[in-house]
């Protein structure tokens, strides 16, 4: 019974991680409307990432993990500098700033993408805590997810 739930939990998280990756550019390409946000869940997803592919493969992950735990870019809004996005996110929803119907539109899509993200960043660090099985399909997406993150990463030079 047992192994029955873990393969659904996996299969479950295959089809996840398959809509993920399929996604990643749709998601990737609302960046310029709030690259922080953004930047700060590709951190998290590529640590969480690197921390699955080495616990359930074998093969060699140099040169893929040991970011820095540095604050990589600035999280400001109106003149102010932030510590976490979640006090970011606080300021921005209290400022209340004005927008046209375009840029609730590009929010619209914005938000859409970031609850993508940050979904997938909870399934990732889930999985890193709970999950004991893996297979080939979501080792392989896995990796595409990885290196897709290591080219987005690369362009902001991090």
């Amino acid at each position: 019974m047992e192994k029955i739930i873990q393969s659904k939990d996996v299969e479950k998280f295959i089809s996840e991680t398959k809509y993920f990756l399929d996604e990643f550019d749709s998601i990737i390409s609302h960046w310029d409307l709030s690259g922080n946000f953004f930047l700060h869940y590709l951190i998290e997803i590529h640590e969480n990432v690197t921390q699955l592919l080495s616990k359930f493969t074998t093969l060699s992950l140099e040169g893929v993990g040991g970011r820095k735990h540095v604050n990589f870019f600035n999280l400001q809004c109106c003149g102010q500098e932030f510590h976490s996005v979640k006090d970011l996110r606080l300021h921005h929803h209290s400022c209340r700033h004005k927008k046209s119907h375009f840029e609730e539109t590009d929010n619209c899509e914005l938000k859409s993408a970031l609850v993508k993200l940050a979904f997938f960043n909870r399934r990732v660090n889930e999985y890193v805590q709970y999950g004991t099985v893996a297979d080939r399909y979501l080792c392989l997406y896995l990796k595409k997810i990885l290196k897709k993150i290591m080219i987005t990463l690369d362009t902001f030079a991090l």
